[in-house]
């Protein structure tokens, strides 16, 4: 979504011809349109197409060899993010230091904000009807005093490292001293997370749970992160994991106040 974001961005600043390729991977794996109305200018791909650009730049030397002639004559420049950290700006691929764009034709692959505008195009996202229902009834036991609890679990190390389960707890105590009306949405990726919240007496009344697969290799499991993800962003305000885009794009979404909690400070810190 954020990579959308940015292309669209990117295309109107510099008035391109755009075209997305909506990639199936482990990661993601459901198509754009299953959750999303269609929108001309995104089209499906199979992961295949990934693998073909990575492998043009990445493996086959011959093949290599031309698209730096090409890069060279200002033709073409493919760039992939191999999700392990940039070494090199990818905002010198797409602009010169003048504003100018610097190649005829720029493949881009990454799930990145690499050119974000003011206020993120939640227009582009328009929710197919039955993903909508799922948010509506995901929703229903929400009021003016339901504040979204997004716990990164999984394998996300620095969400475990530095958001804490304590800690959350630490803050949810807080808000409660401050509006004891105050219930919480709790979604997680870890069953463990939800079932301490499940036994413990102190919550057992305040907190609303998200059911479902969990498994984001599945379709139903992307499906159900998708409305996690919107049912968060109808809350009053989101307490969210260190290091994780979801709970960030979730308060862009639904305007809201991001509360990330940090183990460092021993304590919180707000983004508008």
């Amino acid at each position: 979504m954020r990579a959308i974001d940015s292309a669209v961005n990117f295309s109107k600043a510099y008035n391109c011809k755009l075209t997305i390729f909506w990639i199936r991977d482990r990661g993601m794996n459901c198509d754009f349109n299953r959750i999303w109305k269609p929108v001309s200018f995104i089209k499906e791909a199979t992961g295949r197409i990934s693998g073909f650009f990575f492998y043009l730049q990445r493996r086959f030397v011959f093949i290599r060899w031309v698209l730096k002639i090409l890069e060279r004559w200002r033709i073409l420049r493919v760039f992939v993010d191999e999700y392990k950290g940039k070494d090199e700006m990818l905002y010198s691929y797409v602009k010169s230091a003048s504003g100018d764009i610097r190649y005829w034709f720029l493949v881009i692959m990454t799930c990145e904000d690499f050119f974000p505008g003011q206020s993120f195009r939640s227009d582009l996202f328009q929710l197919q009807p039955e993903i909508a229902e799922r948010v509506k009834q995901e929703t229903e036991g929400f009021d003016e005093n339901t504040i979204g609890v997004h716990i990164r679990r999984s394998d996300h190390i620095h969400s475990i490292e530095h958001s804490p389960l304590e800690l959350f707890e630490e803050y949810m105590l807080n808000e409660l001293s401050n509006c004891p009306e105050a219930k919480f949405y709790i979604a997680s990726d870890d069953e463990a997370v939800k079932e301490h919240f499940k036994q413990n007496p102190q919550w057992k009344s305040k907190v609303i749970f998200s059911e479902g697969c969990l498994l984001r290799d599945s379709q139903e499991g992307i499906l159900q992160a998708v409305t996690e993800f919107y049912a968060l962003s109808r809350t009053r305000k989101i307490l969210g994991s260190y290091w994780s885009t979801f709970s960030e794009l979730a308060s862009r979404i639904g305007y809201l106040n991001l509360m990330v909690v940090k183990n460092e400070l021993r304590g919180l810190t707000e983004k508008e």
